[in-house]
């Protein structure tokens, strides 16, 4: 692999909240899913420490600006935490890793940013597809109609569990709650259409699940890998979604061999 640059400065006009951690390129972007925020993957990235990394939080999120009124605008998330992942990339070349709704975002943004080089995908909710959401689904039950706090309860104890929901502390819960239109929107926003044409993905892919998840999550991985050419699906052990937060060596180490594997073939295609 010829990936000798180094990228030590970085600079952005984005209002968004980030980290930059210089390194050998490819730059390495990380793109969160709902209720979440770059800093999950400190873990991950502490383990990178060769390679030159951006860690964000996507609007509404962490330390980023929370959006007035989302529920009611007309403002697809989708597009938008697009076009705030084209700003943040600065014309660098870019390796994106994308969880959960990030991953939705890393896989439109193969397809409409010049110097995405290929994605590292983990478990992206196909939300637009007949046969993802169940009405029975937590995901199926959050609607335009669901109150902010409810929704934000509803999420989070169906991915925690009640007794880790109940045990989190008062601070986290009223930022959670902050959260709430958002991740209504985001939800929402994910069943109306398909954000991408995933027969038109042409740049690598590695698309992992967890061993542990869910038959719908694999499934998913299974849909991408039959419709997007460039691609090989790797499966992490023992893990399930929140596999960022819980494996997270296995992760780091599904990334350095996806590095090589994405940035090589980028290279020898290259026009």
């Amino acid at each position: 692999m010829q990936n000798i640059s180094q990228i030590e400065q970085y600079s952005t006009s984005t209002d968004l909240g980030y980290s930059f951690y210089g390194g050998s390129a490819p730059l390495l972007v990380f793109v969160h899913g709902v209720l979440d925020r770059g800093r999950s993957f400190l873990r991950i990235k502490s383990r990178l420490t060769n390679q030159a990394v951006l860690l964000y939080d996507r609007r509404g999120y962490g330390d980023s600006p929370i959006i007035d009124n989302l529920i009611q605008s007309n403002i697809n998330t989708i597009q938008l935490a697009l076009k705030d992942l084209e700003i943040l990339l600065g014309g660098h070349q870019t390796i994106l890793i994308g969880h959960s709704f990030g991953a939705v975002v890393s896989l439109k943004a193969s397809l409409e940013i010049k110097n995405v080089l290929g994605c590292v995908i983990y478990e992206p909710p196909l939300s637009w597809l007949s046969w993802w959401v169940s009405p029975l689904a937590t995901a199926g039950q959050i609607t335009q109609n669901t109150r902010p706090t409810e929704a934000v309860e509803m999420f989070m104890i169906n991915s925690l569990g009640q007794a880790r929901w109940t045990k989190l502390s008062d601070k986290i819960k009223k930022d959670l709650y902050s959260r709430g239109e958002i991740l209504i929107k985001e939800l929402t926003d994910l069943r109306k259409e398909a954000p991408f044409d995933v027969d038109k993905i042409t740049a690598p892919m590695v698309l992992a699940c967890g061993s542990e998840s869910s038959t719908r999550q694999k499934r998913g991985i299974e849909y991408l890998s039959e419709h997007i050419l460039n691609s090989k699906t790797v499966e992490i052990l023992g893990a399930k979604h929140n596999a960022h937060m819980t494996h997270y060596k296995d992760f780091a180490n599904l990334i350095e061999s996806s590095v090589n594997y994405i940035f090589d073939w980028s290279q020898f295609n290259a026009d």
